[in-house]
């Protein structure tokens, strides 16, 4: 339970334990053009409604295949894309 003081406190029988919360890298937001090719990451969300038509969803697994001047190469599933830097920005990833 957390005392407003930025701890969690946790009750027992007769004792409580109390430790200090920190912040790690894992809460960072990532977006597709944070990976390098052949990398693979878990889709969090996709800000763009044109990509989610196309199918690049949320809890879909994306390998980026290759890297060009301006865009990613992509799979998702078994269907690969070409998209631009600007659109792939908007897709958050869990590594």
């Amino acid at each position: 339970m957390a005392d407003g003081t930025g701890l969690l406190t946790r009750r027992g029988s007769d004792t409580s334990v109390s430790s200090n919360l920190t912040v790690s890298a894992k809460n960072m937001t990532l977006t597709l053009n944070d990976l390098k090719a052949n990398d693979q990451a878990v889709i969090a969300s996709v800000g763009n409604e044109r990509l989610q038509q196309m199918g690049i969803v949320a809890t879909r697994t994306v390998t980026v295949l290759r890297r060009m001047v301006g865009c990613l190469h992509i799979r998702v599933g078994s269907t690969e894309w070409a998209i631009r830097d600007q659109d792939a920005e908007s897709v958050e990833i869990i590594l």
